[in-house]
């Protein structure tokens, strides 16, 4: 009997609170004698003790037959199948620390957040994923920051309410520099820019903008800027890879028009910091499961008010760290998502297709190679209009194949209908 009982601790376990002690002496009784009939010496010895135990407590019965089965050696082919894996068991508490997530109410979140003294500002949505975030890392010990720093860049550009072929130029270059450790910003850089196509501004570029004709008049050119901007990146020790900082934008117009077609302008290379960048409408989308929105939106969804001026390039920067701060805090994969595309267009419609999205896997490839673009032949060459007629002395056929499908900017003429081209 007591090898039955050995052998089947699922009974035991599952009746043993029904059993009285008067049952559990008698079975005890009826297992000793079994066992004296067969066995002697030590066999005898054990049973007895065991009888012993088993007209005792029924608790301290099932205690004394749970701790048998944790030391018993069950031979691998009755196993049945393998035990589950640490990783596993880690996923199904994630799980199911999820689901009493989602069923809490706002006071329910904010209560708990509280405990561990996390933000309790935003709609729902963004507390129940701030929450799942915070279980998430505490459980896996994942951490997801990729850089020391993120540069948040929004130029403002010429413009017009009538844009008829406008060629946009930089009139403001704005940056503000954000230590991700620290968690806030740490630095700025600003600076006015001077146009040469169009050195006069509209007044709907003034309206828009807040910047005025003498602010530009007095403004260096860009290339000036530019060559002040990458100065400020040398001062900072900021260098120009895959763990120092990431540039960081609101959508890919900043990179994919402004800055691409000034440099074209301007007849200057385009930097290398800023062949890729974070698009940040797709991780606060992705992150906290929203629509892609607007600047104002996403600090709405925050529970944050805009500060300063729209459509100030320095105010818009600001704004915008204070969104990369805010996911970077509540554990997003801020990672770079875009890059610039110096492949040759075949038709007139395929220019707007300026940017490329970076998937997971090229990013994965890029953080092996330890370089975002590494240097190629003629890369000091600028990016004159007769690039568009040949061969780009950027390209490399077989890298930009392997890269995500490409962005057209149509996608954002909701959000910037004064800057769109018809």
């Amino acid at each position: 009997m007591a090898s039955q009982l050995k052998n089947a601790p699922a009974s035991v376990n599952g009746h043993i609170d029904d059993l009285s002690a008067e049952a559990l002496k008698s079975l005890s009784l009826g297992n000793e004698g079994h066992v004296r009939s067969d066995s002697a010496g030590e066999d005898h010895e054990e049973n007895s003790q065991r009888g012993d135990l088993l007209c005792a407590n029924p608790y301290e019965t099932l205690a004394f037959l749970e701790e048998e089965i944790e030391t018993e050696e069950i031979p691998e082919k009755e196993e049945g199948q393998k035990r589950p894996s640490q990783s596993s068991e880690k996923h199904k508490e994630l799980s199911r620390i999820n689901g009493q997530i989602n069923r809490m109410k706002m006071d329910q979140l904010k209560k708990r957040l509280r405990q561990f003294d996390l933000d309790t500002s935003g709609s729902k949505s963004v507390l129940q994923q701030r929450l799942k975030s915070y279980h998430k890392r505490k459980v896996l010990k994942e951490n997801e920051c990729h850089y020391s720093y993120y540069i948040i860049i929004d130029f403002e550009a010429t413009c017009d309410a009538h844009p008829h072929n406008l060629r946009h130029e930089i009139i403001e270059f704005p940056a503000v520099l954000v230590s991700t450790k620290k968690k806030k910003i740490v630095a700025k850089f600003h600076s006015y820019v001077r146009p040469v196509i169009n050195p006069k501004l509209t007044t709907f570029c003034t309206n828009l903008t807040g910047i005025t004709q003498e602010q530009v008049n007095f403004a260096p050119e860009f290339p000036e800027v530019l060559r002040k901007f990458e100065e400020w990146l040398k001062e900072h020790k900021l260098k120009v890879d895959m763990k120092t900082f990431a540039v960081v934008t609101d959508g890919p117009w900043d990179m994919g028009r402004f800055l691409y077609h000034q440099c074209k302008i301007s007849k200057v290379p385009y930097p290398h910091w800023a062949k890729t960048w974070i698009n940040i409408k797709k991780p606060f989308c992705n992150f906290y499961n929203t629509e892609r929105m607007n600047l104002q939106g996403m600090l709405t969804k925050l529970g944050m008010n805009f500060i300063g001026h729209p459509h100030c390039g320095l105010d818009d920067a600001r704004n915008i760290a204070r969104v990369a701060i805010k996911l970077h805090e509540d554990g997003a994969n801020m990672r770079v998502n875009e890059q610039i595309n110096f492949k040759k267009p075949k038709n007139l419609e395929q220019r707007l297709h300026t940017v490329k999205c970076i998937n997971r896997n090229d990013f994965n490839a890029m953080i092996k190679r330890r370089n975002v673009d590494p240097p190629r032949d003629g890369e000091d060459e600028y990016l004159s209009d007769e690039c568009e007629d040949k061969e780009d002395p950027f390209e490399d056929e077989e890298e930009s194949s392997a890269v995500g499908s490409s962005v057209c900017e149509t996608e954002y003429d909701k959000e910037f209908p004064s800057l769109l081209v018809k």
